[in-house]
């Protein structure tokens, strides 16, 4: 009861708690029994920030003591953190099994192929992160009948680079330095009203920045054709590390993703300077002494 925080209810009947109470404490118990093999179905969605952190910290010390770990989930960002092997099945079909960044790009391509892709689901890197013990990821919403399959998209991405402005030749950036992320489109058939993505990721999967155009207001219409898209950051705000750029091109408004490249590049950050940490924050110091009367 202390694990799942209901004290308060411990003298109330099971069945007069809410769905949410019910599985925290059946987690609680799941966890404290110490079992040797440990099968979670989506309880890391339930409760709070504090609670979740608990679920997460508990099952981190059961990888440290060698436990095996299943767990049944949609929030594919959240099983990257914490497994090293994932299985995407849909509809009972087993349709990869892999290292998460590459069991992830698989789940992703199956709801791009049967339409029901949507930009928020497209913010995680395709390297793998942290490792864990074992994932079972299956997409939201299960077809009914056959899954249709797209054979020709209307955009596709054939190419992505990064660009430094004035410095060709140069195979890193230097914080507070501007580059450029480079993206070329085939579009098969025109396409309205769309926005373009982007989200930077470290080497180790934590999200450092997403954004779209439709952010700051931008929205286009993609002409048959080929076209080239660029999006442009003038001051680079990171330390020494390793980065990978996942791109992505949706829908402004149902969010409906037409294409997306996870990973799409890589660059790497030089700090010359003697500062450490993640982030460069422009600073400086300044001493004025007090003027005291007497």
């Amino acid at each position: 009861m202390a694990f799942a925080e209901l004290e308060d209810f411990i003298d109330n009947q099971v069945r007069f708690y809410s769905s949410g109470m019910y599985v925290r404490l059946g987690f609680a118990v799941a966890v404290n029994v110490n079992p040797d093999i440990l099968l979670v179905d989506e309880v890391l969605a339930v409760g709070d920030e504090h609670f979740q952190q608990k679920c997460m910290d508990r099952i981190h010390q059961f990888q440290t003591e060698g436990r095996t770990i299943v767990v049944v989930s949609h929030a594919a960002d959240v099983m990257r953190q914490i497994c090293n092997r994932v299985a995407v099945i849909d509809a009972g079909n087993v349709i990869s099994v892999a290292p998460p960044g590459e069991a992830i790009r698989a789940f992703r391509d199956r709801l791009i192929e049967t339409g029901e892709a949507t930009a928020a689901e497209h913010t995680s890197v395709g390297e793998d992160a942290a490792p864990a013990t074992a994932q079972v990821a299956a997409p939201d919403r299960r077809p009914t009948g056959p899954i249709p399959v797209v054979t020709e998209r209307r955009v596709a991405i054939t190419a992505c680079r990064i660009e430094l402005p004035g410095v060709p030749e140069r195979q890193h950036v230097f914080p507070g330095e501007g580059f450029n992320i480079v993206l070329d489109l085939k579009v098969k058939s025109r396409v309205p009203n769309v926005a373009f993505g982007c989200s930077v990721f470290t080497e180790h999967g934590g999200l450092v920045f997403d954004c779209d155009s439709a952010m700051v207001g931008d929205r286009y219409d993609l002409e048959t054709g080929l076209s080239t898209v660029s999006f442009q950051f003038a001051d680079l705000p990171l330390l020494d590390g390793r980065y990978t750029v996942n791109l992505r091109v949706q829908d402004t408004g149902a969010g409906t993703v037409y294409a997306r490249q996870e990973p799409a590049a890589t660059f790497e950050v030089v700090n010359p300077g003697r500062a450490t940490g993640s982030v460069a924050i422009p600073f400086s110091v300044n001493l004025k002494p007090q003027q005291y009367g007497l």
